[in-house]
């Protein structure tokens, strides 16, 4: 699918002093900062999806701004819109999660009820023992690494949510700020690269004791309707835009 995003070039670069007011900076008042705030956000443009007919007129209505502003479109044949394909997923009918133990026990998981797919999972199937890899974090930066030995090649690896040290302010990774290593695709590549054929993630529950239902999580990640993206025709193509709406 092709969506657009506005861009634009200011039409003239003009030198100011320190000392010096921005031009026009007298135009700027907060009761037209407010009152497109309130206009973009209202209720009535549905949250602007992707794809709806909502975010097109929000887009329609920036496009004005820039004309009266005076900015030069910037985007492929005199253009304010930029192009741009739009990748989503959808939950498939045939996702299992079957696991034998050691002594012929077999435990197989529902979808929806004990376990879903991330959205950036692969179609396919695989298998091979399961190898704990505690949070399957690689970060050479902090000289951390839990991956070690070749035992995960060819295997499942199984990982926590998060990561180490995550509510500690002297945490290695950045402080009490969420590291990108700790994120569901890093850790995914990260066991990729080791040679893990799978990778399964389970919660952190000595630091996130869990939701109330994982059944809703589970809705929530995967909902009928995916929440940024309307399932409607498409906008068409604006094409080169025109001047006009001020």
């Amino acid at each position: 699918m092709r969506f657009w995003v506005l861009i634009a070039l200011l039409a003239q670069a003009l030198p100011v002093a320190a000392q010096q007011a921005a031009p026009e900076i007298e135009s700027i008042r907060k009761e037209d900062l407010r009152a497109d705030l309130f206009y973009l956000a209202g209720d009535g443009f549905r949250g602007r999806l992707t794809n709806t007919a909502e975010n097109q007129l929000a887009a329609e209505f920036i496009l004005a701004r820039f004309e009266r502003l005076g900015l030069e479109p910037a985007g492929p044949g005199g253009s304010y819109f930029q192009p741009y394909n739009l990748m989503t997923a959808t939950l498939g009918a045939e996702n299992r999660l079957v696991a034998s133990t050691g002594d012929g026990v077999e435990l197989r998981a529902a979808v929806g009820q004990s376990m879903y797919p991330h959205r950036f999972s692969a179609s396919g199937r695989t298998g091979g023992s399961v190898v704990f890899a505690a949070f399957g974090i690689t970060e050479p930066r902090v000289g951390y690494d839990d991956y070690r030995g070749e035992q995960i090649k060819g295997n499942v690896v199984l990982v926590l949510d998060h990561e180490p040290g995550e509510r500690d302010p002297n945490s290695p990774f950045d402080g009490v700020v969420t590291a990108q290593a700790s994120s569901p695709l890093e850790k995914a590549l990260a066991a990729q690269a080791n040679g893990a054929v799978g990778i399964l993630f389970v919660s952190d529950v000595h630091n996130h004791p869990g939701v109330a239902s994982f059944e809703a999580e589970a809705r929530n990640y995967w909902p009928e309707e995916p929440p940024g993206h309307d399932h409607r025709d498409p906008a068409p193509d604006p094409g080169p835009q025109r001047g006009g709406a001020g």
